[in-house]
């Protein structure tokens, strides 16, 4: 976020540290970077939103990576099938996912969840993290 504002937005805004329920708090001149889950019931209940995957690709032409699971040491290939496993077994149950959430955020969690998102890095994801780390060093 602070990157967007500062290159793309070319903005300076006071970022603050925040706590539990500062969503409850946007208004005005006041915004807020929400992320995961709390997003979804939030959808449409401001009169601005941004999408920070969005906004990275118009501002660099390339994917925006999330999140990424690291190690620091080599993993053993016991861990490394127990870990494909559970993506696997995430990937494969989306649908319960979302019929688990309440039906006004289903139609909006089937095309995130299903059509937003790309759960595997590939070398076009790769080359956007190693931009953005070289922006952010």
């Amino acid at each position: 976020m602070q990157l967007l504002c500062r290159n793309y937005w070319k903005i300076h805004p006071e970022f603050k540290v925040t706590s539990a329920g500062f969503e409850q708090d946007i208004q005005n001149t006041t915004a807020a970077l929400v992320i995961g889950d709390r997003t979804f019931a939030m959808n449409g209940r401001y009169p601005f939103e941004f999408d920070l995957a969005e906004h990275w690709y118009m501002y660099t032409g390339m994917p925006f990576v999330f999140a990424v699971w690291v190690s620091l040491k080599p993993l053993d290939d016991r861990f490394l099938l127990g870990f494909e496993t559970c993506l696997n077994f995430g990937l494969n149950h989306i649908d319960d996912v979302i019929t688990n959430r309440p039906k006004t955020e289903q139609a909006f969690l089937t095309t995130y969840l299903k059509h937003c998102i790309n759960y595997r890095i590939d070398a076009e994801k790769h080359k956007a993290l190693q931009y953005f780390l070289a922006l952010i060093s």
